[in-house]
This record gives C-alpha cells, sequence and structure tokens, in this order.
C-alpha cells in the first residue's frame, strides 16, 4: 500500500474515532477531551510523515518523468548535450505553433533528434498554458505519435496534475484536523469533574 492510500486510511479511521468519542455517552465533557488530544497527538504526526512520503514520492516520480521526456537521452554524450542546449534555446523564442511546428518537421527530415525532442518540449510547456492554441497540444500529439514511449511516460506526467476539483476531494480524505473541542478557546466549556 502507497502513502497516499495509507494516508486516506489513516484519516478514514481517524474521523471515526472522533465521532465514537463525541457519541460516547459514558465519558464526561473532560474524558471526551482528553480522548480526542490523546487520538489527534497519536495520529497527526503519523498523517503529517504520510503526507511527507507521498509529496516526496509525486516529486521524485514526476522528475523522474520530466527528465526521461523533456531531459538527454540516456548514454546522451557531451557533444549530444551541447547540441540539446543550444535546441532548447533557439525552440525557446519561437510562440507560433506554426512555426515551431515547420521546425520540427525539417528536424525530423534531417534526423535532428535534439531538435525535434526539444521542440517536443517547447510545444507541451505552451500546452500548459490555458489560453494558448490548441495548435501546441497538436504538435504534442504528432511528437507521441512518433514516439511510443514518450506517449507512455507523458500519460503518466499527466496523471500526476490533478484537477482543483481532485485536489480539493483528496485533501479532504486526506485531513487530519485538530477537533474544536481542543482549542484554547473551548476549554472554559468544559466542565470540571467532581472531586
Amino acid at each position: 500500500m502507497g502513502a497516499r492510500d495509507e494516508l486516506i486510511r489513516t484519516a478514514d479511521r481517524y474521523r471515526t474515532q472522533v465521532a465514537a468519542i463525541r457519541n460516547d455517552d459514558t465519558l464526561s465533557p473532560k474524558g471526551k477531551r482528553q480522548q480526542l488530544e490523546q487520538l489527534y497527538n497519536d495520529t497527526a504526526p503519523r498523517a503529517a510523515e504520510l503526507r511527507r512520503q507521498m509529496d516526496r514520492g509525486q516529486y521524485q516520480s514526476r522528475t523522474a518523468l520530466e527528465r526521461q521526456l523533456f531531459g538527454l537521452p540516456a548514454g546522451a554524450s557531451s557533444s549530444d548535450a551541447i547540441s540539446y542546449r543550444d535546441a532548447l534555446d533557439r525552440v525557446a523564442a519561437i510562440k507560433d505553433p506554426h512555426q515551431l511546428g515547420e521546425l520540427m518537421e525539417r528536424a525530423h527530415t534531417s534526423g535532428d533528434d535534439m531538435l525535434l525532442r526539444a521542440g517536443f518540449a517547447h510545444a507541451y510547456q505552451q500546452t500548459r498554458n490555458p489560453l494558448a492554441s490548441d495548435l501546441w497540444g497538436g504538435l504534442v500529439a504528432e511528437y507521441v505519435e512518433n514516439n511510443p514511449a514518450a506517449g507512455q511516460a507523458l500519460a503518466e506526467l499527466d496523471g500526476h496534475s490533478v484537477s482543483r476539483a481532485q485536489a480539493l476531494t483528496d485533501a479532504v480524505n486526506m485531513s487530519i484536523s485538530k477537533p474544536p473541542e481542543l482549542n484554547d478557546a473551548n476549554l472554559g466549556d468544559v466542565v470540571p469533574d467532581a472531586a
């Protein structure tokens, strides 16, 4: 089980236990507060660690995919590195997808894989802008069509991007919030146990 799944299960279990403590009629308000505090103190650090593991894993996975797609190919020589850097600089100034498409076509025809790869990287970056032309996505799709391994890696990379709705759902499903009964302002509301 991954950190994400374990975090969701931990948060579900936490919410269930909080509800059970609140609904336990055998506990005094002070007893409920003590049990809620103990539960929160036991659960919050574990949830924070799971969140760090999840974030670290997602970051490492995303970084590896970005390097696979947009970095130098494995086994690239130092001259390949220079060629790729020059190609990246060349395509960075292109603001028109038609112009980039023509350049990528010439690179494909001439076998200039570094320029083609740099063009793909630039087109992909442009697709991240919600106001950009759909033509950038067409350039990405055409590159992927000719490079199936890139298509698989790109699908995985795009799988790391979540919508706002999904991010909100995840935040709720993974949250370990401090019960309001533990806020200092509420301490005066707790009726002390009879001596």
